[in-house]
């Protein structure tokens, strides 16, 4: 399950429909493989309910590792793509209203700094985390990625990266030009990734 998840983690719904594949790939094989997805979809959301207490050994590396790669197979594979290229930690943003989107510049936050026991440093003003969601998710609803995610996160052990959820999907202030910026985890895809059809 891990190693579809991170395939999936760069398999983006828009290559599907992209003039390259349209010009090289019969249309069976794309709906063929959409199809793949749907059925590993169901079977994971089967793994884990009867499977739960046992990921609850998983270490804590091994339960963001897992996680990360449930994200791409049952959720936002975009999103997914962002906490496996910040190693679910960095987020690389910039703020739409006082930076040029064709420069190369931005801010990168790392989470590790403002979780656990004894956090380096707090978390400045610039971010504010969503509410928390813990104890919302009936074990069985992935319609909204933030509240599961964030939920089998916590209830694995790995109350950190449920942390760093909030910090993800909470709502950027930009310290520049002081303006709302919208949300943490749709800056970083937008900076992150190319978005621009083949």
């Amino acid at each position: 399950m891990n190693l579809i998840g991170v395939c999936l983690s760069t398999d983006f719904p828009y290559n599907h429909f992209s003039r390259h594949l349209n010009e090289n790939l019969p249309k069976e094989i794309i709906e063929n493989h959409l199809r793949s997805i749907e059925v590993i979809r169901e079977e994971a959301k089967t793994f884990i309910s009867e499977h739960l207490v046992r990921l609850q050994q998983l270490t804590l590396i091994e339960s963001q590792n897992f996680c990360q790669c449930l994200f791409a197979i049952l959720g936002d594979r975009e999103a997914s793509y962002v906490l496996f290229m910040g190693n679910f930690n960095s987020c690389y943003i910039a703020c739409p209203h006082c930076t040029d989107p064709e420069e190369d510049f931005g801010i990168n936050y790392y989470f590790d700094w403002y979780v656990g026991e004894h956090p380096a440093c707090s978390l400045g003003k610039e971010i504010q985390p969503a509410p928390s969601v813990i104890g919302q998710w009936d074990l069985k609803s992935y319609d909204d990625d933030y509240v599961w995610m964030s939920n089998l996160l916590y209830l694995l052990g790995n109350k950190d990266c449920a942390k760093k959820m909030s910090f993800y999907y909470g709502t950027f202030f930009c310290p520049n030009c002081g303006k709302e910026a919208g949300i943490m985890m749709d800056l970083a895809k937008q900076r992150m990734i190319w978005n621009e059809e083949k």
